[in-house]
């Protein structure tokens, strides 16, 4: 290792060591600034642990429409003949057919978890 690694090392060992505990940074809290004569305010924030908590959330969905089958019955209707005779005769069989409704938006609810987190305020 050359000079200028051992120096980054040493300074990087240097700043992991005086970087303040974790039970140090739970209680960290900045408090309001002082007022002061300078043109530009000082903005100062305090921050709160937000526990974790269940969130109801909203969204539209699209929902394909439904298909479904249908039997239509068979059509026959009276007729005359060539010779005037009345007869019944079959114009269209029964069969089934398919039928699909329009697809829709819905608004559905879910509920899911937050974690806890920290907040600035």
């Amino acid at each position: 290792m050359n000079n200028l690694a051992r120096r980054a090392f040493a300074l990087a060992l240097a700043t992991l060591t005086l970087l303040p505990t974790a039970n140090a940074l739970v209680r960290l809290e900045l408090r309001p600034c002082a007022p002061r004569n300078e043109p530009f305010p000082v903005r100062c924030a305090t921050r709160e642990w937000v526990p974790g908590h269940y969130e109801t959330i909203r969204e539209r969905v699209w929902v394909p429409g439904a298909t479904r089958g249908e039997w239509r019955t068979a059509r026959q209707e009276w007729r005359v003949d060539r010779c005037g005779r009345l007869r019944l005769v079959l114009v269209e069989p029964g069969r089934w057919i398919t039928l699909t409704e329009p697809g829709r938006f819905e608004t559905r609810e879910r509920r899911e978890w937050i974690p806890g987190h920290w907040r600035v305020r």
